[in-house]
């Protein structure tokens, strides 16, 4: 079963799985929309990202149900309403302004996840190897050196984009990288104000820094 929730241009916001057991299920929207983070098929998590948070106006939601892979709208669409339940004290933006900024933001998320998924999977290769060059007796020294840069370069890649890790595991602070900037971005999207000069600024920064790292990375990946 399927609730898939839409705008009022009929963009799909998310979908959400329903329930297949006996009786009466009750299916509850966070009010975020689907995350755009790329999915790594290594993964063991089961963590589920998100998107950005609803802003309040008219949504409507239908009903399906999928059999064999095929899907059979059952009911619908529903409209309904999301409102604000408090006015801020302070002004806003404009909900339009919020969403376009999300998708921004989105954009960026989805764009970081992607090369977060290549540096894992080619620091992988590399770490291949290494292992493969401590096993040749004969190993040239220069090619010995290549993979150690190598190695190397993809480490400042990676912190670039993900901070410090031993710095991180024993909660010290470091110099802001792209995540950490897209994730200040975020919140903007969150509150009921919409992004601040700083949120946007933060993301006018990670998007300037994130094409130089996707550079270096297209660089620095070994051939299959």
């Amino acid at each position: 079963m399927w609730l898939t929730v839409k705008d009022m241009n009929g963009e799909v916001v998310r979908r959400i799985k329903g329930k297949t057991s006996k009786g009466f299920h009750r299916i509850a929207w966070d009010m975020y929309y689907s995350s755009s983070s790329v999915i790594d098929i290594n993964s063991e998590s089961n963590y589920t990202p998100r998107g950005m948070f609803a802003r309040p106006g008219t949504y409507t939601v239908s009903l399906s149900k999928e059999i064999d892979g095929v899907i059979t709208e059952l009911a619908g669409p529903v409209e309904f309403k999301l409102v604000q339940m408090h006015e801020g004290a302070l002004p806003g933006v404009s909900t339009e302004e919020v969403i376009a900024f999300g998708k921004e933001v989105d954009d960026v998320i989805k764009s970081m996840s992607a090369a977060s998924l290549v540096l894992k999977n080619v620091t992988k290769k590399v770490k291949a190897m290494q292992k493969a060059a401590a096993r040749t007796p004969d190993i040239s020294s220069d090619l010995n050196k290549k993979i150690f840069q190598l190695n190397q370069d993809l480490y400042v890649l990676d912190e670039e984009i993900n901070g410090h890790h031993s710095k991180r595991s024993v909660g010290e602070g470091s110099e802001p990288t792209v995540r950490s900037r897209v994730w200040t971005a975020s919140s903007g999207t969150r509150g009921s104000y919409g992004p601040t000069i700083t949120q946007r600024r933060n993301l006018e920064i990670a998007k300037e820094e994130f094409v130089e790292v996707k550079a270096c990375l297209l660089y620095t990946s070994p051939s299959p």
